[in-house]
Formats: structure tokens, sequence, C-alpha cells
């Protein structure tokens, strides 16, 4: 698995930064929408029924580019009376420090290290692992991935592959509706069809796919907006053609400046 690109350069696969700004555009996304309260209630839910469940003196999870920890912060702020193991690995310093800032409020055994997940090595099996939005990890490398972190589980242990549906949603309407129209460099993100397809062709069993739906919210201002399009898009907000944003930003407009979002996640078991 390839090392993130540095921070200044980009801040995640093929998505464009603007130089003089502290936020991607897919950080702007996070904050505009209501992905993380979506997803952070799903995994409290998931996370519950594990701890009630385990026979093992404590449970241990683990969160593979986990950026800040906010994603699984709801969770563990709730469970923060039993007894949980929380292991944090993130390649970038930045989030590394937000994430033990974020971690420090609660109760609960936490540790946070700055790496890449090719260099993670540990002899503790895990009775939960999480890794969502992995855009660095080519879809080639997906099955070995998947094997390497099915192999720490514990023997009850699951695996929580989170990354965004390509169910027929508001975001995915509005992106195919101008593909053709786009230029060469334009990428459709790794979908979960996609993920599940290359998972099938290593004949790796999974044990369901569940769907978290949420929304973002555009609001008025313009560089706000201009940022969830470059999410959106994959691509710089100065690129795209002005008759096609005139045509994106009625299509915002027409939805009162509020777009479906969905994310799947693929569960593994240990066998």
């Amino acid at each position: 698995m390839p090392r993130l690109p540095k921070e200044s350069q980009r801040n995640h696969r093929d998505l464009f930064v603007y130089e003089n700004s502290s936020q991607a555009p897919f950080d702007v996304f996070l904050e505009r929408s209501n992905e993380k309260q979506k997803v952070g209630r799903y995994l409290y839910e998931q996370m519950l029924r594990m701890v009630l469940d385990n026979s093992r003196p404590a449970t241990n999870i683990l969160d593979i580019g986990s950026g800040d920890s906010s994603l699984v912060f709801y969770a563990l702020q709730n469970l923060s009376k039993a007894k949980i193991k929380y292991t944090a690995i993130e390649p970038v310093v930045k989030s590394v420090y937000r994430a033990k800032q974020t971690l420090s409020k609660l109760g609960i055994d936490w540790e946070v290290e700055n790496a890449v997940f090719d260099d993670f090595t540990t002899d503790t099996r895990y009775d939960m692992i999480i890794a969502s939005n992995l855009y660095h990890l080519d879809e080639h490398e997906i099955p070995d991935f998947i094997k390497k972190v099915k192999n720490m589980l514990s023997d009850n242990g699951k695996f929580y592959f989170i990354y965004r549906s390509s169910r027929h949603d508001d975001i995915l309407e509005l992106r195919k509706q101008y593909e053709g129209q786009m230029y060469d460099e334009f990428k459709q993100p790794r979908t979960m069809e996609i993920i599940k397809r290359i998972v099938n062709q290593s004949t790796i069993p999974y044990r369901s796919v569940d769907e978290i739906n949420s929304e973002v919210d555009f609001g008025k201002d313009s560089r706000t907006r201009s940022k969830l399009i470059e999410f959106i898009f994959n691509r710089s907000f100065d690129s795209i053609d002005t008759k096609i944003m005139d045509s994106v930003q009625k299509f915002i407009a027409d939805r009162q400046d509020i777009l479906k979002s969905c994310q799947a996640v693929m569960i593994f078991d240990k066998q």
C-alpha cells in the first residue's frame, strides 16, 4: 500500500486542495454533512452489541486511517464505562494530534499511532476493526488489505469496511449527469459495488453490506459551495465548464441546497 502524499500537496486521493487553504474539500464535506453523526450512531450500535456479547476481559478496537477519531467519538463517549481498548492508526501528523486531543476527553484505554497500515504489526487480536474511506488504497491492493485485516480479528471479531455507495442517490445522479462532459482527468470514485466485485473475484467471503443514509447541506457561502462541488466531482472547481457549473448550481438549488448522500459498510468475519 503506498504512503499518503504530503498534506501540503494533497489531502485525499485525487482531490484538489488550495495551497493557501487549511481544509481539503473532503473536510468541508464532513463539516457540512450529517455523515459523522449517522455513521457514528451506527458504529455505536455495533460496538454496544460487541461489548455486550464479548466474553473477553476487554473489547479491542482498531481504527485504520482514523483521522481525528471523530467518527467513533460518539460511540466511545457513550461506552466510556465499558472495558474498551481503542487503537488508532493514522499517517497524517496533524490528524494524530487532533485525535489525541479528542480521545483525552474519554475515560477509555486508547492509543494513537502515527503510521501507515503497511508498517503496523501487532500480536493483538481485535474484536472490531474499522476502516473508513481509504482513498489512497488502489483497487489491486484491496484483497491483500482485507486479508491482512481479517488475520488481525479475534475469533468472533468483525471488520467494518466503510465506503461511499454507488446507490442512485442525489450525489451520484449529479455526477453521472455530467460525466460525459467532463475532462479526461475526471475520475469516478471507487464505490462499494466495485469493492464487492473485487472481493467476489478474490473469493473473500463477507457477511453483509449495510447502507447508511445521510445528507449534505450546501448553504449559501460561495467558497464552501465550491469546496463541496470539488469533492463531489473530484476535480478543481475552476476546471469545470461554466455552463455545466450553472446546471450544477440549479440542480442543487432545486433540492433546496440539500443533497442526499450514502455510505455502505461491508462487514467481514474472521472466517
